[in-house]
This record gives C-alpha cells, structure tokens and sequence, in this order.
C-alpha cells in the first residue's frame, strides 16, 4: 500500500478504484454479462460480475458489496477473480457482452470506448438520481460528449510542480502563488549551480514524453489530436501550440537550468529531486511518497502552482477512474446496477472509506467526486498546497490528448527526436511523425469508431 509519513501520520495516496481500472483493462473477457445471466439470486434473479484482483477487494469496499448483497439479494453482486498474467482486450469483451457487469475505466479509455459505442450514456441514471446534485459536475464534464454523459467519476489525481523548499530558501526564492514559463526558466536558472551539482528543473523529456508534453501544448493554447464529428482521431501535431512547447523545451535545455545527464529517465530524476540535487520537478500528486521513500523529508518539499503558458492558461493534467455502463449489459439489469453505482458513490461511502483508513493512521489523499464532504474535517493532515492542488484538479483539469494510447508513440519520438538535435525544424520533425501516425496507427483506430 503507498504510504507517505507526514507530521507524524502516515497518508495513503488511494489508488484502490484506479486499480479496479486496470483490472478490467487486462481481463480475458470470461464471466461477463452474457454468463451471469445463467446463474442468479433469489427468487430467479441475476447476478452482477464485478472483476477483482487476486487478493480481492479492501475489508472496506467488501463491506459495501456485503451490505449491497443484504440489501438486493434478488441480484447480488458476485466477484470474479480474474488470474495474473490474462490478456484479452476490453474492448472485444464489452462488445460480446462478456465484460462485467460493474465496470470501472481508467480517464484515458473512457472517450474511446464512448466513440467506439462500448459504452451505454448515463443521462437517464442520473437524472433520475436525487442524489446526483452533490456529484461534482466538473468532474463529470470531462465525459460529456455528443450531449451525452457517459461516466461517474470514482476518483481523480492531478499533476503538480513540486519544489525542494531548502533550495527555493537558499537561493532567496519566495514560492509563486502564480506564475508563467518565463518565470519558470528564471527560476530554474536562479537555481541551478553546476559547482555543487544542483539544477533547477527535472524536465522528463525522455521517457513517455508524451504525458508531460501534453500540459506545456495546452499552456501554449492548442493540443496534440482532435476528436472529428463522429469521434474519429484526427491528429494536429502541427498546431502552433505544439511548435511553441517544443521551443521551449529547448529554450530550457538552452539555458543549462535542466538535468546535464540527457539519458536520466524518471525513476533517476526523481532520485534527483529526492536529494536536492533537482530543485522542480513536474510529477504526480498520488505518488508523492516516492520522494520520501527516496530519504527525502515530507517537510522538504511543496507544490507549486501549473505556470501560465503563452496562450495565459494552466490546465492541470488529471487521471482517475469512473464507473460506466457498457452498451452490452441486459436492459433488465440497469437497475441494479445503477443501485450499486449509487450506494459506491454515497456520502457515507466516501466518508465511511476515509475514515477506514484513518482508523488505520492513514489519510486519502486524491480528488473525491463529491461536493458536500467536509475537506477540513477530513483532510486536516493533508499539506494545504497539496489540498489546493487536488481542489484545483477537479475545475481545470483535463485528461491526455484524445486517442493518446494510439499515438503516443509518434509523439514520443518526435520530442526525443527535435530535443536530442536542436538543428532539426521542429515543425518538420513533427509533420513527419503525423505523417507516420496517419500510415501506421490511425486508420485502424477510426475503423473501430461507429
């Protein structure tokens, strides 16, 4: 379990509902919805599949499924464990109708799915539901498309700029409320001190380049792909948004405030933020324990604001996981399983699962998808300008460019490409990788898009 000791605490950063995600993402497709129509509960009803991993769910989340199963016994939730190491495609099983029937996606799959017609929209459930007003809507936004409202967001974290304080001190640097990519570049100037090994800004060029690619091409006004009418991937790799991030990717190499050691991927950046030989570095709110399992001291380090980019925007770039409802599931069994979706997604559960873990000396610490649970009663312990970071998640997040599992690829080796070698034309470097995107990737995804 991720653990992050803090002021005498330890924090959990969750990830339970996201790992339920990736279950889902590698199941070979057995004991669906197709097989659990066969056997069910009392009185001839059904069965909902819900795929768990091998050590099953947390004694918390049991208990919900127990107090679903006391509560509907006529269609009981049943848990498949699904073995290590099954492949399959999700996508092939939710088509079949052999998905399961609770299902939850990671952000990145969902838009896909949806287009494809995987997905059933949730409109009807939620306009139906008394209880969908205290459901953050911002949250849900992010899934709305064609007018239709496709996910219940379970759980959300965000990307932050996290900062070594001694260094930010020593160096005689007041910590931003706000600020833009030239002060970033200042700063990281300001702190770099090659006599003592010290640099300002771990800059993760390298390795999945793409995901932190993406939040510098939103600053800068535009994006990598686009969505057409009918959700086919159209990629804009040539959008002047894209040609200013790459510039200033190497306006930073330029001025020398970023790592010496070009081959450093994120495992040793991070070694170098944990040190105090990075000064900045752009990483994952949920997975901030790393530092401190790295010897670094909690009270070391904070969050900074996502600077301002060119076009004087800072999206935070968010992931998470969401409850959907995939178009094969049985009419008949809507219902149900919206009831269960409803009692996952109460007050009392969220509430009920903090205050598990705080009996256990543990403190959530991601974006909860509801509007009406008391933060200062239950993040008390969490750091004020991680708390801010989460809240700020939930407004001006947004998710990795549309179809970036498809692509990815192309944009990775397009930034590892215009970096490496700076006399290269970056718009030539990347009409090159839409055009290789476009022959290898990108028609094979639209035939799949209804």
């Amino acid at each position: 379990m991720n653990v992050l000791k803090k002021k005498g605490i330890i924090m959990i950063l969750a990830a339970v509902l996201l790992l339920a995600a990736g279950l889902a993402g590698c199941s070979n497709g057995t004991s669906g919805s197709a097989d659990s129509k066969k056997s069910g509960g009392k009185n001839g009803g059904f069965e909902l599949t819900y795929w768990v991993g091998p050590d099953g769910l947390d004694e918390y989340e049991q208990s919900v499924v127990d107090e679903y199963n006391e509560l509907y016994p006529e269609h009981p939730i049943k848990l498949v464990t699904m073995p290590e190491g099954e492949g399959g495609e999700l996508m092939a099983a939710m088509m079949s109708g052999t998905a399961p029937d609770v299902l939850i996606l990671a952000y990145g799959e969902i838009e896909k799915f949806a287009y494809a017609g995987a997905l059933r929209p949730m409109d009807e459930f939620f306009d139906s539901w008394d209880d969908y007003k205290n459901i953050n809507q911002d949250m849900v936004e992010k899934f709305k498309l064609n007018g239709n409202r496709y996910a219940l967001p379970a759980g959300e974290y965000a990307m932050g700029f996290f900062y070594n304080k001694k260094n930010f001190e020593a160096a005689g640097i007041t910590p931003p409320e706000s600020w833009t990519w030239e002060d970033l570049m200042k700063t990281s100037e300001k702190l770099t001190k090659p006599e003592d090994g010290q640099y300002g800004f771990a800059l993760n060029w390298g390795q999945w380049a793409d995901w932190w690619f993406n939040m510098f091409v939103w600053g800068a006004g535009g994006d990598l792909t686009k969505a057409g009418p009918d959700g086919e991937l159209i990629p804009t790799f040539t959008d002047p948004a894209v040609i200013k991030a790459a510039q200033f990717y190497r306006d930073l190499k330029e001025s020398k405030s970023i790592q010496t050691d070009m081959s450093s991927k994120l495992d040793q950046l991070q070694q170098d933020f944990a040190s105090g030989k990075a000064s900045i570095i752009y990483h994952g709110i949920d997975d901030v324990k790393k530092f401190v399992q790295l010897g670094m001291n909690p009270d070391d380090f904070g969050v900074l604001p996502i600077p301002e980019g060119p076009a004087g925007v800072n999206p935070t770039q968010v992931g998470g996981s969401a409850y959907v409802i995939h178009s094969k599931v049985p009419e008949e069994k809507i219902d149900a399983l919206t009831k269960y979706y409803e009692l996952a997604s109460s007050k009392k559960f969220y509430e009920g699962k903090i205050e598990y873990f705080q009996d256990q000396g543990f403190s959530l610490t991601n974006t909860l998808p509801r509007t009406d649970i008391d933060t200062d009663k239950y993040f008390a312990d969490t750091a004020p300008d991680i708390l801010k970071a989460m809240e700020n998640s939930s407004g001006n997040g947004k998710l990795s460019c549309y179809g970036s599992s498809v692509v990815s690829q192309f944009i990775d080796q397009a930034v590892q490409k215009m970096f490496v070698d700076t006399d290269l034309d970056i718009e030539k470097v990347f009409a090159e990788a839409e055009k290789e995107a476009n022959k290898q990737a990108i028609p094979e995804y639209n035939k799949t898009i209804k």
